[in-house]
């Protein structure tokens, strides 16, 4: 079974990719097919932005098309940057200028929960779409830890492991990300209904 992934974060991909790698399902990229994601990211949530990229890729080839929407949640700051977790790192030249910014925003603050959120939507040529949602606790750390992971991951501490997500190993990271726990969700539905 082949699926593609509807992003050019190569980072991202390559999560895909070891999230698949013990089941039968080949995962491709827009690279691969020369395919262009113009699609608008307009929604008011999470589940709205990854039905809108699912199906307006979905519109351009004959395959499964996965796509996500996600974003750190910090409590102190209102949930901030939530929705806005691209928008606002793009903001920047580099990420970790992003997460310094939300270092110096947290200042003085004691309060430093947060969640990565994300929904992920499946889609076929015909825009049949079946959804799944989760999320990952944690606290922004003080500084950024960790030389692995992409984007807030360096920030994102993890209390049990006493880890940021960028100091994880991708193994550790799998069981452990909103990404890898609505993955496991989705292997699970498509293993019930005897797909895989």
């Amino acid at each position: 079974m082949q699926i593609l992934v509807a992003t050019n974060n190569k980072h991202k991909l390559n999560e895909y990719r070891f999230l698949f790698k013990n089941t039968k399902i080949e995962v491709l990229s827009l690279k691969d097919l020369d395919i262009k994601n113009d699609v608008i990211e307009n929604g008011k949530t999470y589940i709205e932005n990854a039905i809108l990229k699912a199906q307006g890729i979905a519109s351009l080839t004959n395959l499964i098309v996965l796509a996500d929407d996600s974003g750190l949640e910090i409590s102190a700051l209102k949930k901030f940057p939530g929705l806005l977790s691209s928008r606002f790192a793009a903001q920047f030249n580099k990420q970790e200028d992003a997460n310094f910014e939300l270092l110096k925003k947290l200042k003085g603050k004691r309060n430093r929960r947060a969640k990565f959120k994300i929904s992920i939507a499946i889609a076929n040529l015909e825009k049949d779409i079946i959804t799944f949602n989760d999320f990952a606790k944690g606290e922004i750390c003080y500084e950024e830890r960790g030389g692995d992971g992409f984007g807030y991951d360096p920030i994102f501490f993890h209390r049990p492991y006493q880890k940021t997500f960028a100091e994880l190993t991708l193994k550790e990271k799998s069981t452990l990300s909103h990404r890898g726990k609505a993955i496991k969700q989705f292997i699970a539905f498509l293993e019930r209904k005897k797909i895989i």
